[in-house]
């Protein structure tokens, strides 16, 4: 019998966040963030932030989220190497572009970090990129914050980027 035949298909559960569990995730975040700025402190805060909502607009794997330079980000678009080390270009809508922009502005004033085209968009306090473990680690903290009970990383809030709406 053939394993591929879509009589032995498994119907699974969609693992991705539905668009209320995303607005809940945000909500939940965005005062913690909003202190953050005004304290200028809890870089975690802000970076937590900032990943989720980019990743939501742009529909980037976590890896690539964590690989994501400077330079990368051309005025409507970011070129990624994604899975199997391909070359894409990933388009910007004005969401995301704007959200760069307020990304960067809160990288230099307020995260102190460094600016230049080879500059992480987003790096930790050593400006060393991301692990997926602690990407994933802290995006299931704000989910578990959230309410959220269902299992999901942080890889699955890519799937949501066909409806960009923050």
């Amino acid at each position: 019998m053939n394993q591929n035949s879509p009589r032995n298909w498994e119907i699974v559960e969609q693992r991705v966040l539905s668009e209320a569990e995303l607005k809940a995730m945000l909500k939940m975040v965005r005062p913690f963030f909003e202190q953050a700025v005004a304290q200028r402190k809890d870089r975690h805060v802000i970076n937590d932030y900032m990943t989720i909502r980019f990743a939501s607009l742009t529909g980037l794997r976590v890896s690539e989220v964590a690989a994501v330079r400077i330079g990368d980000i051309a005025d409507s678009s970011i070129r990624v190497v994604g899975k199997g080390k391909r070359l894409r270009v990933v388009p910007l809508g004005p969401k995301g572009k704007a959200l760069i922009e307020e990304h960067l502005k809160l990288k230099m004033e307020v995260l102190g970090q460094p600016m230049g085209s080879d500059d992480l968009l987003f790096a930790n306090r050593s400006g060393r990129p991301f692990s997926r473990h602690s990407l994933n680690r802290r995006f299931d903290f704000w989910r578990r914050r959230s309410g959220i009970q269902r299992r999901i990383g942080f890889h699955y809030a890519q799937v949501i980027s066909t409806r960009p709406f923050f």
